[in-house]
């Protein structure tokens, strides 16, 4: 389980971490924006019925029990929505997410950047082109005082060029 450090008293030099990159005593990177769609397996999908609008989404099996789905529902127009979260089973990574939603076990929302191997060799398939954001982002963070350290530098340096690279081939940037 994923759980936030403190820098202060445990020996790690970087994190990333999920929100608006502001954090007393650190410094923020921003790496990508928080955005997300539903996704599915082709045999779910087939077996799914008819899924021609986003309201459609309502009557599936939705995995991953949070705020997304409501702002996603809302960004695409689906008003005063309340999704039914599958209670099987409580995900809380995206990773866990999307090996139930590869496993054909519902939709799962998830961020397109991440699972791009699987979206193009057509394991799985975006539902619908409406991306939600919620405002929030991934950042890499260390610590003020730690700003200047050579490895904390090259790291740094190294994964956002990484990310750039990633956005301008296309696979980070979903929108």
């Amino acid at each position: 389980m994923s759980r936030v450090v403190d820098f202060s008293r445990e020996p790690f030099d970087l994190g990333i971490r999920t929100g608006s990159g502001r954090w007393p005593g650190l410094i923020s990177h921003e790496l990508l924006a928080e955005e997300f769609a539903p996704f599915c397996s082709p045999d779910f999908l087939a077996g799914a019925g008819e899924i021609s609008a986003p309201s459609d989404l309502l009557r599936l099996p939705l995995l991953r029990d949070d705020e997304w789905w409501r702002a996603w529902f809302k960004a695409a127009g689906v008003a005063d929505s309340e999704p039914k979260i599958s209670s099987l089973v409580c995900f809380n990574t995206q990773i866990v997410v999307s090996q139930a939603g590869l496993a054909g076990q519902g939709v799962a929302l998830l961020t397109p950047a991440f699972f791009a191997p699987d979206i193009k060799a057509g394991r799985l398939v975006q539902l619908f082109d409406v991306i939600a954001r919620n405002g929030d982002s991934l950042w890499l963070v260390h610590p003020v005082e730690r700003q200047n350290s050579r490895k904390i530098c090259a790291f740094r340096d190294w994964l956002l060029d990484e990310v750039r690279r990633s956005i301008a081939d296309g696979v980070g940037n979903a929108s």
